[in-house]
């Protein structure tokens, strides 16, 4: 009598490679097994790789805010600050000099030298999109990614970002007040002032360029030829 088992050579195959050529065994036990597992982890790998793409296109954002790589207009300096002492971002001078809160959050008066005072700080190093820029984070789901200002992020950031990106006219808060607060620090704003901002298109032009659907293209198939890439052995 003559037996013959067939035999998958799986020398310096890849996980995934392993597991399809044990879906082909006669015994159809093991092959639903080994198909299975084949699911699942070609399952894992697609997660990870959409983590690993979010990951890089958050990376991208961020350096479009630090090197303004869409060549978006800068904060605007006043260039009459104190007369003598040349041009000011106003950004960043607003910035590093808030005015004092006098009451507290549940509306109470504050103790008297709760805030400190005293002279004028100079302009922080404001980047543009400011808080924009660490409020920018990923979310992944088993099918799809989202990267930027989410939904579930506070109401106050998610309109930040929309006049980031739209753009328009903006009016001062409690204008009186914030005209005296601003000429305290010597930026001298004249009663009918109003705010322009120009439209800074972010997540349509970066998405418009076409390198995410790539990026998840590679990184996928970089991890069934090296599963070690996703996390697994």
């Amino acid at each position: 009598m003559i037996t013959f088992d067939i035999q998958h050579d799986l020398g310096g195959a890849t996980a995934v490679e392993a597991l399809i050529a044990q879906t082909l065994s006669m015994n159809v036990s093991a092959s639903a097994k080994a198909a299975k597992q084949t699911l699942a982890t070609m399952e894992r790998y697609k997660k990870a790789a959409l983590r690993v793409t979010a990951a890089h296109a958050r990376k991208a954002i961020l350096e479009i805010f630090a090197e303004n790589r869409y060549g978006w207009k800068k904060h605007q300096e006043y260039s009459n600050w104190f007369g003598t002492q040349g041009p000011v971002n106003i950004t960043g001078l607003l910035a590093a000099n808030k005015p004092k809160k006098t009451t507290t959050a549940k509306g109470k008066a504050r103790k008297k030298g709760y805030s400190k005072t005293g002279y004028i700080k100079p302009p922080k190093d404001i980047p543009l999109g400011g808080r924009l820029v660490k409020s920018t984070r990923y979310k992944i789901t088993d099918d799809n990614m989202v990267v930027g200002v989410l939904n579930s992020q506070q109401d106050k950031v998610k309109k930040k970002m929309e006049e980031f990106q739209d753009g328009g006219t903006f009016y001062l808060r409690d204008p009186e007040s914030s005209r005296n607060y601003m000429a305290a620090l010597g930026v001298y704003v004249k009663r009918s002032t109003v705010l322009n901002s120009e439209p800074r298109n972010l997540y349509d032009r970066f998405a418009n360029e076409g390198n995410i659907a790539q990026d998840y293209k590679t990184v996928f198939l970089g991890m069934l030829l090296d599963g070690k890439r996703a996390g697994y052995k």
